[in-house]
């Protein structure tokens, strides 16, 4: 498809999942809640509590500094005394903020160490409060209870639960879609760049397995590839490989995992290694099947490294760049897709990829 094109059409298909995340958000918030403080509801707000009268002088000292209402799940600084909706102290950690007490500000200590559980006075003060549900409308409802009465009693506020959740996860999967487009369309510009290779059929992904794999050597042979290259000891490698002669592309992983040298080489990003087996698949003109050779979860010796969970995306980006510089690296649709969602585009643009 020209990619102008395919381009025009992504962004109008992105266009419409906005548009419909944003219908979806309006919706909600006209039919469930007019303060949008509620979908996120932690808190009792003052004019709610029904003997405030009481207590004024005591309640400003347990509102909560973030959302300003009395906390549904108080915590308490041990330093300052003042108190926060538990939701609230994760905002303040996720912002990477400090307690908002003047005789706090200046302290480096997490927050998460400085607020503890609220003190007994504090919660003997709560327990005295009477709540109205401005959900339902049910008045006289004792602090410790009320709580319960949300999740259990009120249906109004349990509807609006069920639907917060399912509108949650909605968004989250337009989100995803968004991001799955954004990936596309990024696709799309670099392969301006270069001709995207067709992906292989499963036919010649079998074919080359059954032309390259071998599976001749004992276990403790196989230890002694597999623990060479997770050592990167690449004299004891080219010993096992020149001198004693076992087959480079034997599968070292369990059978029919096809996992081989190459595979767990670029899996543990031992360069050394690497560089080793390509210049070998090179004089043995078996380069281009090499770097086609997919283990049992389809990945190529590229994506092993790209998928790897034992290396930094750092370490990544390095070995990536080194193989583009030094070696003509086939470049698939899905190993580009990975490049670009760690954003190693750059190094594409650099050596026109």
């Amino acid at each position: 498809m020209n990619f102008f094109l395919k381009k025009s059409i992504n962004y109008i298909i992105k266009l419409n999942f906005q548009n419909k995340k944003d219908t979806m958000e309006d919706e909600f918030s006209k039919k469930f809640c007019a303060d949008p403080k509620k979908l996120i509801y932690n808190s009792i707000p003052i004019e709610n509590i029904k003997n405030k009268g009481i207590y004024n002088g005591l309640i400003d000292d347990l509102v909560c500094l973030v959302c300003l209402n009395i906390p549904i799940e108080p915590i308490q600084c041990s330093k300052c005394d003042i108190v926060l909706c538990k939701n609230c102290l994760e905002i303040l950690n996720i912002s990477q903020k400090n307690c908002l007490s003047q005789e706090c500000q200046s302290s480096n200590i997490p927050l998460k160490r400085l607020f503890l559980k609220t003190t007994k006075f504090v919660k003997e003060i709560l327990e005295q409060l009477i709540i109205k549900c401005e959900f339902c409308g049910v008045e006289k409802i004792e602090y410790s209870k009320f709580k319960n009465h949300l999740k259990e009693k009120c249906e109004i506020y349990k509807n609006l639960e069920n639907r917060r959740e399912f509108f949650i996860k909605e968004l989250i999967a337009l989100q995803k879609k968004e991001e799955d487009l954004k990936t596309e369309i990024e696709t799309a510009k670099f392969s301006k760049l270069q001709v995207v290779e067709k992906e292989d059929s499963s036919e010649l992904i079998a074919y080359i397995r059954q032309s390259l794999i071998t599976n001749v050597l004992g276990p403790v042979e196989k230890k002694n590839l597999h623990n060479a290259i997770v050592d990167g000891n690449i004299i004891v490698f080219k010993g096992l490989i020149n001198d004693r002669k076992y087959p480079i592309f034997e599968e070292i992983s369990a059978k029919s995992y096809f996992w081989t040298s190459i595979h767990y080489a670029m899996h543990y990003g031992k360069w050394n290694i690497i560089e080793f087996c390509l210049k070998y698949f090179n004089e043995k003109n078996l380069f281009d099947n090499a770097m086609k050779l997919r283990s049992n979860d389809n990945r190529c010796p590229i994506l092993c490294m790209l998928k790897s969970n034992t290396l930094k995306n750092e370490e990544k980006k390095n070995i990536f760049e080194k193989l583009i510089k030094e070696f003509d690296i086939p470049i698939s649709n899905e190993v580009r897709k990975e490049i670009i969602a760690r954003n190693f585009k750059d190094i594409l643009e650099k050596y026109k990829k």
